[in-house]
């Protein structure tokens, strides 16, 4: 009830298909409910009416009569309604008209004025004809005119509705299972465990003694060996002591800066179970105006787990020094789809990135051997990727991170441009621990551009990834880091945009296609 049903005929499948002619192609009931979903008319329309439209001058096609049985009683529904028995009407034929004598006959020839017809099917009565005056007559053209604009809206409430829905459900189930796992440096276990899921069937896995895991899918065995890097370790803490009051003191991993602790939520891991805290903080009624001015130093903070006190914490909780402490934030699609929020981004993203590169090379040649690698303790210095350079003596790297976003406010305006969400990833022309070689970096650049894949160049003067340790490994490794840039990273929480990372892997798939022996040879001196 309450349904519009339009048949398109082939001059309007023409026109959907750029002016070229279909062959074959069946017309199409469009329901109101797909229609409106899309176009977003009429949502709240009651009427139990369904409008036909009928294309006679368009469709110049001949449409059989089909017989039925003769009937004194009106019709209820047309012939040419779904679930309707008998042999179908043509292209063109959407609705039946009850003739005189109450038979339903075919409409939409040529006969028939040679133009639109429109009727809602209620009103149609014994003595109505295709010409008479309780249809609503339109010119071909009109309706053409119709058609385009019916199909420019549509058009652009499914692009609206694409950008709502964002990236596909795999990758955002893949960066949910990540991002919400434990996995400090040294303790990336869980971590692990997914990524050896995840590539189970599409490469095969091993691990080194640090604990990186191995991913390998051979295109061709005699080609380059690619590696594509990303750490599975995130920042957090360490229990490093416990108060008599059941308060615990804590050392950071990674790069903090202080003022994102205070008053977070943390999980902490001990050998009899995880639990809930926060990082506590005063109240500021209770401040002095030195102390609001001061500023809080790590060593102050402390962690509260609700134990009330030392032994509770230590015994009934089984913790110790040592024992991780994990940030919270569960991961979540924005009011824009496109934006996603979650917490170890730094560079659950990268893992990300590597398997989904193995997962869209299953069914693709590549000239090479790929090497997807999850390392551990990057966050402190680096120390997996020297191990997992050793494991998989590789002949160019494409390190896989995030980058820094800058924009949002505090950034220089000139910095926006090389760092701003949605406009691609950052292809890295230096940072803080690795000059990248410069014959793959304009490789990816030329290969960015042919492709026209949206990517900005990025220049930080601090900060290293594992890179710095992978280019200069052995003889020398060609090394350029690819980066989605992501706001507030090193924080217990991140935002970055999924056409960034879906462009990302445009570009890194597309490298790894042509990275035959004859290519990589170029990058070397």
């Amino acid at each position: 009830m309450g349904a519009i049903q339009m048949a398109t005929n082939r001059p309007f499948q023409r026109l959907m298909n750029g002016g070229r002619r279909v062959p074959g192609l069946p017309s199409v009931a469009l329901g109101y409910d797909w229609l409106a979903h899309f176009v977003g008319y009429g949502q709240n329309v009651e009427s139990p009416a369904r409008w036909y439209i009928t294309s006679a001058a368009l469709n110049r096609t001949r449409v059989p009569e089909v017989p039925r049985p003769r009937s004194t009683s009106r019709p209820s529904t047309p012939a040419a309604s779904v679930g309707a028995r008998g042999p179908k009407p043509s292209v063109g034929a959407v609705r039946s008209h009850a003739g005189r004598d109450g038979e339903r006959g075919g409409v939409g020839r040529e006969k028939c004025c040679g133009v639109v017809q429109l009727r809602k099917t209620p009103r149609v009565r014994p003595g109505d004809t295709p010409c008479c005056s309780r249809s609503f007559q339109a010119p071909a053209l009109a309706l053409r005119v119709m058609q385009h604009i019916m199909a420019s809206v549509g058009c652009i409430r499914l692009m609206r509705r694409c950008e709502e829905i964002g990236m596909d459900q795999e990758t955002l189930d893949l960066l949910r299972e990540l991002t919400e796992a434990p996995g400090l440096p040294g303790h990336e276990q869980e971590v692990r465990q997914i990524v050896a899921r995840r590539v189970e069937g599409l490469a095969e896995v091993s691990y080194d003694r640090m604990g990186n895991i191995v991913c390998k899918r051979t295109g061709d065995p005699a080609g380059p060996r690619v590696m594509l890097p990303g750490h599975m370790d995130e920042i957090g803490f360490v229990v490093n002591a416990i108060t008599d009051e059941g308060y615990l003191r804590f050392t950071a991993l990674g790069g903090w800066w202080d003022h994102v602790i205070l008053a977070q939520r943390v999980t902490v891991h001990s050998r009899k179970g995880v639990y809930v805290g926060i990082t506590g903080s005063k109240a500021p009624h209770v401040l002095t105006p030195e102390e609001r001015q001061k500023f809080v130093k790590r060593e102050e903070m402390f962690v509260d787990v609700g134990a009330k006190d030392k032994k509770e914490a230590a015994k009934r909780l089984g913790i110790r020094p040592g024992d991780p402490v994990v940030p919270i934030c569960p991961f979540a699609q924005m009011q824009n789809k496109r934006l996603l929020l979650g917490k170890a981004f730094d560079d659950r993203v990268g893992v990300a990135m590597f398997i989904d590169s193995i997962r869209r090379l299953a069914g693709a040649k590549h000239p090479n051997t790929l090497y997807g690698v999850g390392t551990v303790q990057e966050e402190v210095g680096c120390r997996g990727a020297e191990t997992a350079a050793d494991a998989v003596q590789p002949d160019v790297c494409l390190v896989m991170e995030v980058g820094v976003a800058s924009d949002t406010p505090g950034f220089p305006k000139e910095d926006k441009e090389k760092g701003t969400l949605g406009k691609g990833p950052q292809i890295c022309f230096l940072d803080g621990g690795m000059i990248p070689n410069l014959k793959l970096r304009d490789f990816l650049v030329d290969l960015a551009e042919e492709k026209k894949i949206p990517y900005q160049i990025s220049i930080l003067t601090g900060g290293a990834t594992d890179g710095r340790p992978i280019h200069i490994h052995g003889l020398g490794v060609p090394t350029v880091y690819i980066g989605v840039p992501t706001r507030y990273i090193h924080s217990h929480a991140g935002i970055l945009h999924s056409d960034d990372y879906d462009n990302a892997i445009r570009l890194i798939v597309e490298a790894v296609k042509r990275l035959d022996a004859r290519t990589v040879r170029t990058f070397y001196p």
